[in-house]
């Protein structure tokens, strides 16, 4: 699975938002937590979801591995549903 190359992550200040390319330029959608972001650029990477969720756990202490996992799962299937990823 991969993110669909019309969507990316846009950061302002303190913000990160999804936004979509438009012939006017960058469309904010909605803003993301960093987490999801960081997920959003693994994969944008293309990594697997196993070496996603222990790169998060790495950066985040007391993240425990299986419920990153978990929040993975629900993450790609919320961007799945919403179409910003495709397989």
């Amino acid at each position: 699975m991969k993110i669909k190359e019309q969507y990316v992550l846009r950061y302002d200040m303190d913000e990160i938002y999804i936004a979509e390319k438009t012939p006017e330029g960058l469309r904010d959608i909605c803003p993301i937590s960093e987490t999801a972001a960081m997920a959003w650029e693994g994969l944008e990477r293309g990594l697997e979801k196993k070496e996603l969720a222990r790169r998060i756990t790495d950066e985040f202490s007391g993240a425990e591995l299986a419920q990153v996992e978990q929040d993975l799962d629900a993450l790609i299937a919320q961007l799945a549903q919403l179409g910003y990823i495709e397989e």
